[in-house]
């Protein structure tokens, strides 16, 4: 989800330029940007909560020291 988040955010970058050079019009960058916006927001809101789970192949600690 972080290099969704990291594309989106560099997409802003690329419709001000778009706009900018001519590419597009007011209303479609407008458009287009606030749209990037909403979903950079989730994007960064997953990445934030998001939980990665511990891998199974990590042995517990726990159990590697209650045999001594």
């Amino acid at each position: 989800m972080y290099i969704a988040y990291k594309e989106a955010s560099e997409t802003l970058y690329w419709i001000d330029m778009l706009f900018e050079n001519g590419y597009i019009t007011a209303p479609q960058h407008e458009s287009v940007r606030n749209d990037d916006i909403e979903l950079v927001k989730i994007l960064s809101a997953i990445t934030k909560t998001q939980k990665f789970p511990k891998p199974n192949n990590v042995p517990n600690p726990q159990l590697l020291t209650a045999n001594c």
